[in-house]
């Protein structure tokens, strides 16, 4: 998906998984790459994977889970990974170790 405002690509796919103890999770993979001109002042063809699990643990539905990812340079080269978050404000995957 083409964010045109941001300008940044978006691919994302998102699954049902059964766990080894008959539980259901969801796990979720998201990449973006940026394009010339992004809101974010990234060098093109940079961006993110974060990939996603999560499950519910109660029967009142309270979510756990987790995101992992890394961030790449606009030759692809990963420059840091690790656990981290999703900022709905900007779109953007922050994570939370230091750099390779």
């Amino acid at each position: 998906m083409w964010d045109a405002t941001n300008k940044v690509m978006y691919a994302y796919t998102h699954d049902p998984v059964t766990l080894d103890d008959g539980a259901i999770a969801d796990k979720g993979l998201v990449v973006g790459q940026f394009g010339e001109g992004n809101t974010a002042n990234r060098p093109l063809g940079s961006g993110f994977w974060a990939y996603a699990v999560s499950r519910d643990t109660t029967s009142y539905r309270e979510v756990e889970g987790g995101l992992y990812g890394c961030r790449f340079d606009g030759t692809g080269e990963e420059t840091e990974c690790g656990p981290g978050t999703w900022s709905r404000v900007n779109n953007d995957f922050s994570i939370k170790t230091m750099v390779k």
